[in-house]
């Protein structure tokens, strides 16, 4: 059975876009931070309002982009990775959204994959998730 080349990128362009806006609002280099209230801009921007907590992890060596290639739904990552949560100040409203930096401990990763990307980052900071 042949599948139309359209009908074949419809269906692989779903998964793009959520694993770009999950590597968007998740994963960083350590380059490219700033502070919790300049890296959350494009976030807040998209929403169009402050995002009351985001978590972010720092992936230095490009380890992260191969995490769901295992085919499995939920995955926890062989590897220790940095991470920050970024808390809403509440005080602050948008576009001027100001955000506290919390680093916390390396730890293993625990997300979910859909397609092969990652979908969705299990809550890291306030415990198991």
């Amino acid at each position: 059975m042949k599948i139309p080349t359209a009908a074949f990128l419809l269906v692989l362009l779903p998964a793009a876009v959520l694993s770009l806006s999950f590597f968007g609002k998740h994963v960083v280099s350590v380059n490219s931070w700033q502070s919790c209230s300049s890296n959350m801009r494009n976030i807040n921007n998209v929403i169009g309002q402050c995002k009351d907590i985001n978590t972010f992890i720092f992936d230095p060596q490009n380890q992260f982009s191969t995490i769901c290639s295992s085919g499995e739904k939920f995955v926890t990552s062989n590897s220790v990775f940095d991470i920050v949560d970024c808390t809403h100040d509440r005080r602050s409203r948008y576009p001027d959204c100001v955000y506290q930096d919390q680093p916390l401990q390396a730890r293993n990763i625990k997300i979910q994959c859909a397609n092969g990307y990652p979908v969705h980052l299990y809550n890291l900071a306030k415990g198991p998730g």
